[in-house]
């Protein structure tokens, strides 16, 4: 069960490292193309980010486990989830 946590952890920060990456050279496409259709994307990418860079620093420094990084980790997939999607229904 600890190596399955440790796993996950590593996928949680590797995921967090690449929705960063994605983030930065998106920025570079909403600044030419800033539409309403742009927009709510990166504002629901950007409350991801959030989400599950609280959950990495929570992790790494205050030592949370369980059902609080689960919570988090939801909340991010969530607004992602949204923000994709939503942009597909429009």
């Amino acid at each position: 069960l600890m190596t399955v946590e440790r796993h996950f952890f590593c996928l949680f920060v590797m995921g967090e490292v690449l929705l960063t990456l994605t983030l930065i050279s998106g920025t570079y496409h909403v600044l030419q193309a800033v539409t309403p259709e742009n927009l709510h994307k990166a504002i629901f990418s950007f409350l991801a980010w959030i989400s599950f860079g609280i959950a990495c620093f929570g992790h790494w420094r205050l030592g949370w486990r369980g059902k609080r990084m689960i919570i988090y980790a939801i909340s991010g997939i969530i607004l992602l989830t949204i923000g994709y999607f939503g942009s597909r229904l429009i």
